[in-house]
């Protein structure tokens, strides 16, 4: 790509170049505005259906998905931070 604008701005097609540079870089972009994007809907979406008082059902629900990293922090998010775990303790005999 960097070679063809270049090569365009060489020949004295500067819009050319400039228009083929724009492609390149907006390409590279798009995805990860889209990524952003999707976490942006779903981190909201959690929200609101905590807000909706149904964030038990929502974190069951996460809890029987296939553990991804994704779900892993989706429940981290969720799981209230005043929720105890019980503690293992010091098992002697």
């Amino acid at each position: 790509m960097t070679m063809a604008v270049v090569q365009a701005v060489h020949a004295g097609q500067v819009g050319f170049g400039a228009a083929i540079g724009a492609i390149g870089a907006f390409s590279y972009a798009l995805p990860r505005w889209e990524r952003r994007w999707h976490d942006l809907l779903v981190r909201n979406g959690d929200e609101g259906v905590v807000r909706a008082g149904l964030g038990d059902g929502l974190v069951d629900f996460l809890r029987a998905c296939p553990g991804t990293n994704t779900t892993r922090a989706r429940l981290h998010a969720l799981v209230a931070t005043d929720r105890k775990r019980p503690a293992l303790g010091l098992v002697t005999r």
